[in-house]
């Protein structure tokens, strides 16, 4: 089936409600507002490109058995951030919001992994992290596969810069 406007104003939506769930709901860790978060994306006023990643992005229409890790999530939405940026420009900071039935120590270990395999060289400011014990809501009758787990990430690039 053919991906609609409204497929996609869904998505954006799912995205927005992530980003703001740590502020919205209880968190486990690093409870972050709105000012914090633009404090930690932007570090200069003219570099303001934020390119945004989710994960799990499947359609209902395709066959997934079991639920996504953590290691997984993580890794789809860091693919994005450094592909988007590959040759072009830095990274210049990030935001990954963990939603869901997620440990705290477990997305620590996979934010680690994340560095520790180069992504951090790509980074020119820094890296945060907050877990949200809320799981992700799911529109009814909408394109995306319900899971217990989901992982934003918002990253802010110089490479965007570069294009214009």
């Amino acid at each position: 089936p053919d991906i609609s406007y409204v497929d996609l104003n869904r998505l954006i939506a799912q995205v927005n409600a992530a980003v703001t769930c740590s502020f919205r709901f209880p968190a486990v860790s690093n409870r972050i507002d709105l000012a914090t978060l633009e404090t930690n994306l932007v570090p200069y006023p003219m570099l303001h490109q934020i390119v945004p990643s989710y994960a799990p992005l499947l359609s209902k229409y395709y066959e997934f058995s079991g639920d996504p890790t953590v290691a997984s999530l993580t890794k789809a939405v860091s693919h994005t951030a450094l592909v988007s940026t590959k040759g072009r420009g830095k990274l210049l900071g990030g935001h990954l919001q963990y939603r869901g039935n997620i440990s705290e120590g477990v997305a620590n270990k996979s934010c680690e992994r994340l560095k520790a395999a180069g992504l951090e060289s790509s980074w020119q400011s820094c890296l945060k992290m907050a877990v949200s014990k809320q799981a992700p809501g799911n529109l009814p009758a909408g394109y995306l596969q319900k899971f217990d787990k989901s992982l934003t990430m918002l990253s802010n690039t110089s490479a965007v810069t570069s294009t214009l």
